[in-house]
């Protein structure tokens, strides 16, 4: 086999030809033992691009995004949030956000183009933020025209407010009170429950004991549990 520097020329093994060719495929190049690091990246760079074009890598890309899920701690939420949308470049339209142009002032091409492409990256942080709340603190949002006006009601709602916590501690107390093991679930995912609750119950300013949880485990496990 004879590699040359140019990662881009043709690989002869045995008469073979270039990557991908019927007289030597690609999955034949990369395991060989004789292949360079530089060019097996660069054939799979080639097989990548080739299998997935642009649109689709994209797509995989998008639905890989895991979005913090808001569950009444707004100041985890929102950093882990904004370290989110800054990783992806899209804080922008939050801060400083969209500044609409002047009535009746005219524009150049390039301020139309590039206030369209802050408009689109605008409806794709919305996208992330309805996925991070539930239904009803959507319902609470009153002014959802732009991204900023969602985060800004969020942050007005929930940032360091004591009575959203003591509402939330309340519904904390009746999920730990009313959960019971069901049939199809394990034991450690119940246990998983059950603790998931109790630290938030605590962070929330509950004094929750041990023991109390494991009085709750204990009494709340299937019968199936405690059979020999």
């Amino acid at each position: 086999m004879v590699v040359g520097g140019d990662p881009t020329s043709e690989v002869v093994a045995g008469g073979g030809g270039p990557v991908g060719s019927d007289e030597q495929p690609l999955w034949l190049l990369l395991i060989s033992s004789e292949i360079s690091e530089k060019y097996l990246v660069f054939s799979i760079t080639l097989w990548y691009q080739s299998e997935f074009p642009i649109k689709e890598r994209n797509k995989m890309n998008d639905d890989k995004v895991k979005v913090p899920v808001f569950d009444g701690h707004y100041e985890h939420w929102s950093e882990m949030m904004e370290n989110l949308l800054c990783a992806m470049k899209l804080w922008n339209p939050i801060d400083p956000g969209i500044k609409e142009p002047t009535v009746g002032v005219a524009q150049s091409e390039a301020e139309k183009k590039k206030l369209e492409e802050l408009r689109m990256k605008d409806l794709q942080v919305k996208h992330y933020l309805y996925q991070a709340i539930d239904r009803v603190t959507f319902e609470q949002i009153l002014d959802r025209k732009t991204s900023k006006a969602v985060w800004e009601s969020m942050q007005k709602r929930f940032a360091g407010n004591d009575r959203v916590k003591r509402s939330m501690l309340q519904k904390l107390r009746r999920d730990f009170e009313v959960l019971e093991m069901k049939a199809n679930k394990t034991i450690p995912e119940y246990f998983g429950r059950i603790l998931s609750i109790s630290n938030q119950m605590r962070s929330n300013g509950e004094s929750l004991t041990d023991v109390k949880i494991v009085e709750k485990i204990l009494r709340t496990l299937t019968e199936k549990c405690d059979d020999p």
